[in-house]
């Protein structure tokens, strides 16, 4: 079958391990088994399977690492995500704030540990009283550093460049 070498592809190319190679393969059988294959590309649906796999695991691996490691284009990426979300319904875990936290002060440089665990706790904080309900992740993530940073008399002397992923 096509669409395994090229899942194999795709988590060879992003250094996944075998066990989402295997899961990503459960989700393209079944994708193929419900015929939701009809007018999409292998190649977009085996992406999607990847990126669904990660997510339902709990990894965190962006739609747009995926994409770029997939021959075809990020919008194909994500709407063949959308269908597999939709017509799947697949368990994927939540992306949480306090994951992104570090990848957020990497991006700013000079954070110290401090401030990096005060922003976690603040992440928490949110999270635990629905403030980041319909916001992105690491969105909330940059607040919460921002805000410990501010709260510690240190704010960051430099902003994240817009073309850090999160």
């Amino acid at each position: 079958m096509r669409a395994c070498g090229e899942i194999a592809r795709r988590v060879g190319a992003l250094d996944l391990t075998r066990s989402r190679r295997e899961e990503a393969s459960v989700i393209f059988r079944r994708v193929h088994g419900d015929d939701l294959l009809r007018d999409r590309t292998v190649e977009s649906i085996a992406a999607s399977s990847v990126y669904a796999a990660c997510r339902c695991s709990g990894e965190r691996l962006t739609i747009e690492s995926v994409a770029a490691a997939s021959p075809c284009s990020e919008p194909k990426v994500v709407h063949a995500c959308g269908v597999l979300n939709t017509e799947l319904g697949l368990d994927a875990k939540l992306r949480r704030p306090q994951t992104f936290v570090s990848n957020c002060a990497s991006a700013c440089g000079d954070v110290s540990e401090t401030v990096l665990h005060r922003a976690i706790e603040l992440a928490g904080i949110a999270e635990q009283t629905g403030v980041t309900n319909g916001r992105h992740p690491a969105g909330v993530a940059a607040a919460c550093l921002y805000l410990a940073a501010v709260n510690a008399k240190r704010p960051s002397r430099r902003k994240p460049s817009p073309s850090v992923r999160m």
